[in-house]
């Protein structure tokens, strides 16, 4: 396994870092909650788990596309909803 150096005297996996990091990111982008109305946070939330899930290693690069398809229709959909609200 990969490793990364912490201090001298410790080392911590890669992998770690990796999920703290995910959680991190998910946590932060969830505290924008309270900023968008529930008809917008919708196509936030859409957009959080996808671009969260891009990075599966289990996913082929036709199901990133997809997902990378799906970000984009949720963009343009919250625009039109803030735009016309």
């Amino acid at each position: 396994k990969e490793s990364i150096v912490v201090d001298i005297n410790r080392m911590i996996s890669k992998e770690l870092i990796t999920i703290q990091q995910s959680n991190f990111t998910h946590d932060f982008l969830m505290s924008w909650k309270p900023y968008f109305r529930e008809n917008e946070w919708g196509f936030v939330s859409n957009i959080i788990n996808d671009i969260e899930s891009i990075h599966s290693e289990e996913l082929t690069i036709y199901d990133r596309v997809d997902v990378l398809y799906n970000i984009q229709n949720d963009i343009e959909d919250l625009i039109d909803i803030i735009k016309y609200e």
